[in-house]
């Protein structure tokens, strides 16, 4: 059932721009098999700023098949996203 998000997560990302607003999704890593940080900016219209970024980090695994994660980016949740007023440049 978890994986459900997961799916939902893969296939909005398959359906390219529909309109705004629109969110960025970015996963970061020590190397290109291993994901260990998401961002998540949401841009409200064309032409503007990102005006909400968030990010988590994990400390071990593999942050791209948590469904707990993908769910939180889904439905908008930051109860593990945090909010974040820079992004920082790894």
């Amino acid at each position: 059932m978890e994986d459900r998000f997961l799916k939902r997560l893969r296939k909005n990302a398959r359906k390219g721009l529909r309109g705004w607003p629109i969110a960025t999704v970015a996963f970061y890593g020590p190397n290109l098999s291993q994901a260990t940080k998401v961002t998540v900016g949401i841009v409200p219209s064309e032409n503007a700023e990102v005006e909400e970024l968030r990010d988590c980090k994990v400390d071990d695994g593999e942050i791209r098949t948590d469904p707990r994660i993908a769910r939180e980016i889904l439905e908008g949740k930051s109860t593990t996203l945090r909010h974040s007023r820079h992004l920082e440049v790894v």
